[in-house]
């Protein structure tokens, strides 16, 4: 079995634990200041998971930094998404500071989503001849699933996580994942 690369998506499961743990509404987990930390605190039971029961060699987080090539490109681009909440988005720095604090490699590119960059280091991990585990909160990276490329998406609950092989993407969106671009075109 070949050494498996560990990628999180850092903004993506920071965003799907926080709305699974709060459905979007104002959440009791806050500190005794108030300060929000549903986001930080879903981010983290996640990832002590991860450290715990896959005990990965090698792990990396990336996180989006903003503004990417294909708003240039596009303005209009992702312009139907909400914002996302200001109680989440203060929590971003926080996860940033908790991924640091594991000294665990953080990735950011500026100009880049965390899911380019996941590509890309995905790509490079195969070339090496590595495995690969993505843990995400966007499905759209399903598309990189293969023999070695492993992408784990949560459930209803934040134990409920998912890890999805080709025969689960057929299964789930009715298509091979290298159709899944196609697919989410049409």
């Amino acid at each position: 079995m070949p050494p498996t690369l560990y990628l999180i998506d850092g903004h993506a499961l920071a965003y799907r634990t926080y709305y699974a743990l709060t459905r979007g509404a104002p959440s009791s987990f806050t500190t005794s200041k108030g300060e929000p930390t549903a986001g930080v605190y879903g981010f983290t039971s996640v990832l002590l998971r991860i450290l715990e029961h896959e005990r990965p060699e090698y792990l990396a987080v990336a996180f989006d930094t903003g503004r990417t090539f294909r708003d240039e490109i596009y303005p209009e681009y992702k312009g139907t998404r909400a914002k996302m909440p200001d109680d989440l988005f203060s929590q971003i720095g926080r996860v940033r500071q908790l991924v640091d604090a594991f000294n665990i490699p953080r990735i950011e590119l500026e100009n880049y989503e965390a899911d380019d960059v996941l590509g890309s280091l995905a790509r490079k991990a195969l070339e090496s001849g590595m495995g690969v585990k993505i843990i995400t909160g966007d499905r759209d990276l399903l598309q990189l699933v293969n023999d070695r490329i492993i992408v784990q998406l949560p459930g209803k609950s934040l134990a409920d996580a998912k890890d999805y092989h080709a025969r689960d993407v057929e299964e789930y969106l009715g298509v091979r994942p290298d159709q899944v671009v196609d697919f989410k075109a049409l």
